[in-house]
């Protein structure tokens, strides 16, 4: 590999096409106000590099960034690119990632609007950002250990993990699809309205109106504060360990919550449950019911439900229905048993995969009402691969 250290370049392509080379300890700044400086270039590895010109990762492939700073002026910084590594480093120019794949960012400070669209794979760990539309239309993330602060956050984001994060945000997870949010803070208002698979799991939720117009939506052990109007014409299995301040004819499914300051069901559509109940995850007396319809539900699913198996889901009372030798899809099935029987189901698919989906079971019941709900899921089946092959 050449190496090129210690230098300071301002023309236009400065280093266009290169392959193989390291750049240490080097300036693109100057006077000549030049753009694109690694354009088309391939192994290419930056280090301790200051960047203050527009464009400079453009079009490249195994791309190593560390130690370095992208100012204000070093705008649009990695467009149409894969193969990623940024650590360590400053990215301060707007729309600094985009249209890119196979990114990993670590320890990194972000402050750049309109970060991230239409990325394909996505890991960022222990890092800052700060942005307005963040990632938006971007698939395939894996977020860990990432504080958040701007609006308009992941919105049309596809496949999808958040652990351990802190987003400060406001019209959060808009549209999105098939995410999965773990052990976080999501503080703002109006989130994840329009979107579909979205489960949320010992996370605190902060702001107003959150959770509307969602289709396949889970909250397993959540906090919720401030929260009015929640779950409005959404589609919910909720189990909140907190009060709420109201809840608002949510359509389908049923909410499990201590205790709600009020609760409006004003619309004919609407036919969900809504149970004031406290739910002490940590009882041995709780742990043990869980535990005792998790393997009902395993003996039940495999001796009269062949068409689905089942895996565990985040060690919490839920479990996975993985769908296997079953005529049709997933998705048609779901919708077609929810229209023929009203019975509601969380449908979700592999996170990163995108083809395996599944069902969302809830054990912390009592075992009449799990036995009705897996009968009803039975014929619900069986009717849908009757009404498969008399369609074909």
């Amino acid at each position: 590999m050449n190496v090129i250290e210690n230098q300071k370049f301002d023309e236009e392509r400065a280093l266009y096409g290169r392959t193989e080379l390291l750049v240490k300890n080097c300036s693109f700044d100057g006077p000549a106000d030049g753009e694109s400086a690694f354009k088309e270039c391939h192994g290419i590895e930056a280090e301790d590099c200051f960047f203050n010109l527009r464009y400079p990762f453009w079009h490249d492939s195994g791309l190593k960034i560390r130690g370095c700073e992208m100012t204000e002026l070093c705008r649009a910084s990695l467009w149409y690119s894969e193969h990623i590594e940024i650590t360590d480093t400053k990215m301060y120019g707007i729309k600094a990632l985009r249209e890119c794949s196979d990114v990993v960012i670590e320890n990194c400070d972000i402050i750049s609007p309109e970060f991230g669209w239409s990325v394909n794979g996505i890991q960022m760990k222990n890092s800052t950002a700060e942005s307005e539309y963040f990632m938006m239309r971007a698939t395939d993330l894996n977020f860990s250990d990432v504080q958040f602060k701007g609006k308009y956050s992941f919105q049309y984001i596809k496949n999808a993990v958040f652990d351990n994060c802190v987003l400060d945000t406001k019209d959060a997870f808009w549209h999105s699809e098939n995410v999965t949010v773990k052990n976080s803070v999501v503080k703002g208002e109006y989130l994840a309205w329009y979107s579909d698979g979205l489960t949320l799991i010992n996370c605190k939720i902060i702001g107003t109106q959150p959770l509307c117009y969602c289709k396949n939506l889970t909250l397993i052990n959540c906090e919720m504060v401030d929260t009015d109007l929640c779950f409005e014409r959404s589609e919910v299995q909720a189990i909140i360990t907190s009060s709420v301040d109201s809840i608002k004819n949510p359509l389908s499914g049923w909410i499990q919550v201590p205790e709600v300051g009020e609760i409006v069901m004003d619309v004919a559509e609407t036919k969900s449950k809504v149970m004031i109940s406290d739910v002490d995850f940590q009882t041995d007396e709780f742990q043990m019911i869980v535990s005792e319809n998790k393997e009902f539900v395993k003996k039940f699913i495999q001796e009269e439900i062949s068409q689905v198996q089942v895996a565990s889901f985040y060690d919490t009372c839920f479990l996975r229905l993985d769908f296997v030798r079953m005529i049709g899809s997933g998705m048609e099935a779901v919708s077609y048993i929810k229209e023929k029987t009203g019975m509601y189901i969380s449908y979700g698919k592999q996170n990163g995969r995108g083809e395996k989906e599944f069902l969302r079971i809830n054990t912390a019941c009592s075992r009449s009402v799990l036995e009705d709900n897996l009968y009803q899921l039975k014929d619900g089946i069986t009717a849908y691969e009757k009404y498969c092959v008399e369609r074909c």
